[in-house]
């Protein structure tokens, strides 16, 4: 599978972003955003690669001095006063994760639900009490979602899809998410997986369904499992340039 051509300019975009708001640059988020959504158009290829860059700064550094779970916990609940379902932050960002989201948000929900905004929130909630507990815990494994990663689907093919249409659909999806976050994933479990997501999206889905937001989905799913597949080689970062 080939990258996306606005690779390059989606690599730029994020790490003039990622200082902008005081974040550290993440190559491998844009190598893996380029592979996972290659016909997203430039615009919305961007916002996504900022969206995983600002992700890998929160699994790996936002927490970093939480030594106390409610010190933790006060500091992923206050981001939530960064997702507003309708209407604008009440609160000024005092921390880069915060100017990060506060931006993220504002260039994503335009022209959303609410339902689909509340859904996204939840998510990214999730994500942060995950990352949290993590913590916690003492454990260290690349943060993710299946399900925040298909809302940044819809997001990258301009579909919004009600999630009960698509219930089997997601699900197929998540489970192979999962499979590949997994240290069996390289293996043929995964491919078999992989074939099966194939042949649902891609023959039987279209016998139930002509939404052709529906179908939209179910191919921009295909691409990022496909994508993220570890048998798929990584584009060179592109050289910063001044902007």
């Amino acid at each position: 599978m080939r990258p996306n051509p606005e690779h390059e300019h989606a690599w730029r975009h994020a790490a003039a972003w990622a200082a902008e708001v005081g974040l550290p640059a993440a190559p491998g988020a844009a190598r893996s955003c380029a592979y996972r959504h290659p016909t997203a158009p430039r615009r919305e290829l961007g916002v996504v690669t900022c969206w995983y860059t600002w992700l890998s700064f929160v699994d790996r550094h936002f927490l970093d001095g939480c030594h106390r779970l409610r010190t933790g916990q006060a500091r992923t609940q206050r981001l939530a006063a960064f997702m507003p379902v309708t209407g604008g932050p009440t609160t000024e960002p005092a921390r880069p994760a915060e100017a990060g989201l506060a931006d993220l948000w504002a260039r994503t929900v335009p022209g959303r639900s609410p339902a689909w905004r509340a859904r996204l929130a939840e998510e990214v909630s999730r994500l942060l009490m995950e990352s949290l507990w993590r913590l916690v815990i003492g454990y260290r494994h690349p943060l993710g979602s299946p399900a925040w990663s298909a809302a940044l689907v819809e997001y990258s093919t301009g579909a919004e899809v009600p999630g009960e249409s698509v219930r089997v659909l997601n699900r197929h999806f998540a489970d192979c998410a999962r499979l590949a976050e997994a240290e069996a994933g390289a293996g043929r479990l995964l491919d078999a997986r992989l074939r099966q997501f194939d042949t649902f999206s891609l023959v039987q889905l279209p016998a139930l369904t002509g939404d052709e937001r529906v179908l939209r989905y179910a191919t921009g799913l295909r691409d990022w499992l496909h994508g993220g597949h570890r048998g798929s080689p990584a584009p060179a970062p592109a050289p910063l340039t001044s902007h």
